[in-house]
């Protein structure tokens, strides 16, 4: 089904929900704000902030993070994450794949570097990428092939107003990790 909800739109509803998970204005974040280093999120604020992010667009965040299933997928987690040295550049590359994009990584990060630096364009984009990538072709009830907002904000069915999801989360990333991967190691052969 094609997705409505553009890139921008995500990221105006992500940021006035941070915002009230936080007690900021809107204009006090922009889509560069780093969720822990600069907003002060705190683990609390995250379980909030992801409760409220799935009850409104009705779908399941990846619980599993993009290192440790392109690990398993692989079977060499070392290509990625070393405990010793950080990101690889094999991770900086996969991670800049990955639903999140993220783009701002440097080889040598910690795990805490990398989740501290989360930026709010990063839920963006992981959002964006879920709903535009991760949607069933077509409605399950009706068969259509678009959809819609509802007036709740809910992406709907067009024709028959069926709640539409992607896929969940952590299946939709591993999906598109194995595609990249695949022709990742494929290339390297």
């Amino acid at each position: 089904m094609k997705n409505p909800m553009t890139h921008e739109y995500f990221l105006t509803e992500i940021t006035q929900m941070l915002a009230d998970v936080l007690g900021l204005e809107p204009d006090e974040i922009s889509p560069d704000s780093e969720m822990v280093n600069d907003l002060g999120a705190e683990s609390l604020d995250f379980v909030e902030f992801n409760a409220n992010l799935e009850k409104r667009f009705n779908f399941v965040l990846p619980k599993k993070g993009a290192l440790l299933q392109a690990g398993k997928i692989s079977g060499s987690p070392e290509l990625f994450y070393s405990s010793k040295t950080g990101l690889t550049n094999d991770g900086v590359e996969l991670l800049k794949q990955c639903l999140s994009h993220y783009t701002h990584l440097k080889t040598g990060a910690s795990i805490s570097d990398i989740f501290n630096s989360t930026r709010v364009v990063n839920i963006a984009s992981l959002c964006h990428n879920l709903f535009s990538q991760y949607l069933p072709a077509s409605c399950p009830d009706c068969g259509h092939t678009h959809a819609r907002l509802s007036p709740q904000g809910k992406l709907v069915c067009e024709q028959c107003s069926t709640p539409v999801r992607p896929l969940h989360g952590d299946e939709a990333e591993e999906q598109g990790l194995r595609k990249y991967l695949e022709f990742t190691l494929a290339e390297a052969v």
